[in-house]
């Protein structure tokens, strides 16, 4: 289970990885439909958000309560030991780990996904970009139709997405860390003005501030077919893009009567199952 990973050598070129790491990103990134390549990033920054400092682990079987300290035990016998594939997800017990596995559980779904995204696979902003274009895929036949019309009803502006969960845990598709804790992973949407980005957001959030010439780009560049969006999460990722509408703005604008009452929409990204 803790088995030491190969050390072959790679003998394909550099640009032929390049190309196999990329098609793993598409493949394993929900939703990214080729969205990357109608996406125009405008600005993004880290901004000084503290999280929660976490202090255990918990065993990656669902329903296993175990957990350990980061700072794991010197006796290595009772340390979780690492999944031998991608050396992220433990278990407290080989039978929890063989349990997991053969009830489908969580990392096997996660396994091929964490090797992939390893830091190897892809540099930062090429996991950001596909992360956050898949997360606004999964919620788009909502966003969009209340996008489109917000926009008809206020003018000018942008939609802003905030996550209540740091981007790291939208890198996965399931509903689980990448240490095996369960989560209920959320965006809250909401149009914005440039006026009420200026009053409103940044007299609010001052670092804010730092992305006002992204989000005046985006909405500069935004028209019936494309869209501004400004996207935050917990950890303090911040960034400004303009992305295609989809679906179409005319099946938008068929929906966005639903969105007339809403100042604000809250979309959960996991079930409840």
């Amino acid at each position: 289970m803790a088995s030491t990973p190969s050390n072959a050598p790679n003998d394909k070129s550099e640009a032929d990885q390049e190309k196999e790491l990329t098609e793993k990103m598409q493949k394993l990134t929900p939703n990214v439909d080729g969205a990357l390549q109608d996406t125009t990033w405008t600005w993004e920054d880290d901004l000084l958000y503290a999280l929660p400092a976490r202090t255990a682990r918990k065993c990656a079987r669902r329903d296993c309560s175990k957990t350990e300290p980061l700072e794991p035990p010197e006796d290595t016998a009772k340390r979780f030991a690492a999944c031998a594939k991608c050396q992220t997800a433990r278990y407290c017990s080989r039978e929890c780990q063989i349990q997991d596995w053969k009830k489908g559980g969580r990392h096997k779904r996660m396994c091929p996904q964490l090797t992939a995204f390893k830091e190897r696979g892809f540099d930062r902003d090429q996991k950001r970009h596909a992360v956050i274009v898949g997360c606004l895929g999964r919620v788009r036949l909502y966003v969009f139709p209340f996008y489109v019309g917000k926009r008809a009803k206020h003018g000018d502006g942008f939609l802003f997405l905030q996550c209540p969960a740091p981007l790291e845990d939208f890198y996965f598709d399931t509903d689980a860390t990448r240490y095996g804790e369960a989560q209920k992973r959320a965006v809250v949407a909401s149009y914005v003005t440039p006026k009420e980005f200026d009053d409103e957001l940044v007299a609010a959030d001052f670092e804010l501030a730092l992305a006002r010439r992204g989000v005046l780009e985006a909405v500069s560049q935004a028209d019936d077919s494309k869209a501004a969006v400004l996207c935050k999460f917990r950890c303090g990722f911040v960034c400004a893009f303009v992305t295609k509408i989809v679906p179409d703005v005319r099946v938008c604008a068929a929906l966005c009567a639903d969105y007339d009452e809403m100042a604000t929409l809250r979309l959960n990204i996991d079930d409840d199952s």
